[in-house]
């Protein structure tokens, strides 16, 4: 069984050396150690593999020796700037009034710019807002102050320091809990160990990751109905249809079919509530209707409300993927250990828990081991009448479990992100999708398998007018 951890050592010698003692004590091996002490917070991330027996016992160690992140007071680096007007006596006052608060200073880089210029940037551990507060305050006496943004970061600054003080003010900013913050100081530690070991700016992702918890925040409640577009259209063979389109996550496609409302996909976790409502808007007698849900994948933005549905459809691979996940196994996704942890945090900033894929009826029959040939393969049929759809699987360029359902009568392909009209969306989505790239490389786990999908989609669906219903923005019009 494994277990990722963040500690915060004491300033004592000899501290490292007795986590390293209690892991051995206790049978526990450690995969994954990362440490660097620093001015006055000693952060060391591990991974760890033991039972479970004797990962509960390192535990109730470590928490005996205080060295548990929510057992220290923990500071936050933040970085002041100040127009020295080329006076240079104002910085050794600026330090005498950053003594006077006892506030410990981390970092100082001066410019000057001749006899009337200058400017000097001053990184300050923080354990008390209101000391910050009465420091700005009293340094605008002297010169004037600005607080910097968290986007212009200089390289300079602490690792450690900021990677804690990142996972407070989301944890902050969304009201998370502690097990939660802990998850994504442990995978910004993650993030920014591939940076550094590639040379990259260690920095500029959080700034993304930032992005997004603004976004999750803002669309929270009435916002979330108030950015979505609903979409009414008819199939080629007259049955109707809705597209809703949110801010953030997946679209969710709806059509009403003899004997249930048949739906593609449904957004994120943290908007459950929020599509609901809108579901019951569009659709009065909604506790009346049969509901059934088809999973096209399982990233979590396209799995978020599985529970309103009567019964969920998905491919062996993707039930795989949920059970990966209960049994603390890595996802399909979180296979590629660059994807790893901008998954693991997207999915705690989107209120991602796992789906309850035991009562999921599976597409075609269970996944098979090993990699598939083809790059789309036909699994199953799924008739909800009037609709007969061909059920695909593709071989992984998005992600494995990949669904694609056909409908040739109806002329009608429901593509999931194998394809999606990135021309076609709505403003906020627009803004939010285009963070991904930044923050995984790409979005899909093999770029040049998922052109090669496509290709081969297109070209699957032969001639005539195509309705393509991806898994972001509007409807597709595709001639052949």
């Amino acid at each position: 069984m494994e277990k990722s951890l963040a500690l915060v050592l004491p300033d004592r010698p000899g501290a490292l050396r007795e986590v390293m003692r209690i892991l051995s004590a206790h049978g526990v091996d450690a995969l994954r150690v990362s440490y660097n002490r620093v001015v006055d917070v000693h952060a060391l991330f591990l991974d760890v593999s033991g039972t479970m027996a004797g990962l509960e016992e390192m535990m109730r160690d470590l928490r005996a020796w205080r060295f548990l992140p929510g057992q220290r007071e923990v500071a936050e680096v933040r970085l002041l700037e100040f127009d020295l007007d080329g006076r240079m006596d104002v910085l050794e006052q600026l330090l005498a009034l950053m003594q006077r608060h006892e506030l410990n200073v981390t970092y100082v880089d001066v410019r000057t710019d001749g006899l009337d210029g200058g400017s000097a940037r001053v990184a300050v551990c923080v354990t008390d807002q209101r000391q910050l507060a009465v420091l700005l305050h009293d340094a605008n006496e002297l010169c004037e102050t600005r607080l910097i943004k968290r986007g212009e970061r200089p390289n300079m600054l602490d690792n450690n320091h900021f990677i804690l003080s990142f996972a407070h003010g989301l944890a902050s900013r969304l009201k998370l809990s502690f097990d939660e913050e802990e998850e994504i100081l442990i995978n910004s530690n993650r993030v920014m160990q591939n940076l550094v070991s590639e040379d990259a700016d260690p920095y500029k992702p959080f700034d993304y990751i930032d992005q997004v918890a603004e976004y999750i925040a803002a669309y929270r409640g009435s916002a979330f109905a108030a950015n979505t577009r609903i979409t009414r259209l008819m199939t080629a063979g007259g049955v109707s249809c809705v597209c809703i389109e949110p801010p953030i996550g997946s679209d969710t496609w709806i059509f009403e079919c003899d004997e249930c409302l048949l739906c593609v996909d449904c957004g994120q976790c943290c908007y459950a509530s929020e599509l609901e409502g809108i579901l019951r808007d569009l659709y009065p007698d909604w506790d009346e209707r049969t509901k059934k849900l088809v999973l096209t994948h399982a990233d979590f933005d396209h799995v978020g409300a599985c529970h309103l549905f009567d019964e969920v459809y998905a491919s062996g691979r993707v039930i795989d993927n949920f059970m990966f996940e209960s049994m603390g196994i890595v996802n399909w996704r979180e296979q590629n250990p660059l994807a790893y942890p901008y998954n693991r945090i997207g999915g705690v900033l989107s209120g991602y828990r796992t789906p309850a894929y035991e009562r999921m009826i599976c597409l075609g029959e269970p996944s098979a081991m090993g990699e598939q040939q083809e790059l789309l393969r036909r699994i199953d049929t799924l008739e909800v009448a009037p609709l007969r759809f061909e059920v695909w699987e593709g071989k992984g360029g998005h992600v494995r479990g990949e669904t694609l359902l056909i409908e040739r009568t109806h002329k009608l392909c429901l593509s999931g992100d194998v394809f999606v009209n990135v021309h076609g969306q709505t403003k906020p989505q627009s803004r939010y999708n285009t963070l991904g790239p930044y923050l995984m490389t790409s979005v899909d786990t093999n770029p040049e398998l998922a052109r090669q999908e496509r290709e081969e989609l297109f070209g699957l669906l032969g001639e005539g007018t195509w309705q393509v219903m991806g898994g972001h923005g509007a409807v597709y019009v595709l001639k052949a």
